[in-house]
């Protein structure tokens, strides 16, 4: 199988956008399987549960949420920065009105389903393209046709704005702003 990511892998048919949208999810971070330990909480005789960081950390997590991991490569020490939920990240920005379009310069019609919508569809599916059932806004099926037509854009979209690695902004050096100007 084609890696999904290569430039050369195509998403022309359902079952490939379910595939692509079914490696994506699979590769998103779970939240650990013990979020907090048993046991009354101090002066508490109700036997809740403890509170710990890690459910904390779940509980108040952010989308837009780096985790830094720093390796050691040939002596050089290099801080690398990556968005604990991508896919979580991605689907806010493509819930955004902005992202939520078909086509570039088009904006999605009132009666389309969204981008989110339409990837929901295809997990609730299994990943399976024979599954996927979308309905319109006004509740009626969107036919097979047209709801390959919505697979393939949603796939292709969160494609593009699925990220992993988070790139930090860094100010230009004086050097760089003078080069700048002189151009």
């Amino acid at each position: 199988m084609t890696d999904p990511w290569d430039r050369g892998y195509r998403i022309d048919s359902t079952t490939a956008a379910c595939r692509f949208v079914e490696t994506v999810w699979a590769d998103e971070r779970v939240p650990p399987a013990r979020l907090h330990s048993r046991g009354p909480q101090p002066r508490d005789l109700s036997g809740s549960p403890r509170w710990s960081p890690q459910f904390s950390s779940y509980i108040y997590a952010s989308p837009s949420e780096v985790e830094t991991v720093t390796t050691t490569d040939q002596g050089v020490t290099v801080d690398r920065h990556y968005y604990r939920y991508p896919l979580w990240r991605a689907t806010e920005l493509l819930g955004r009105r902005d992202h939520d379009r078909w086509t570039k310069g088009v904006p999605r019609r009132p009666f389309h389903p969204s981008v989110v919508s339409v990837l929901r569809a295809m997990a609730q599916a299994a990943f399976m393209a024979e599954r996927v059932r979308l309905r319109y806004s006004d509740g009626t099926r969107v036919s097979s046709d047209m709801a390959e037509l919505f697979c393939m854009g949603a796939a292709r979209k969160l494609r593009g704005v699925y990220q992993v690695e988070y790139v930090e902004w860094v100010s230009k050096s004086d050097a760089q702003q003078n080069a700048e100007g002189v151009a």
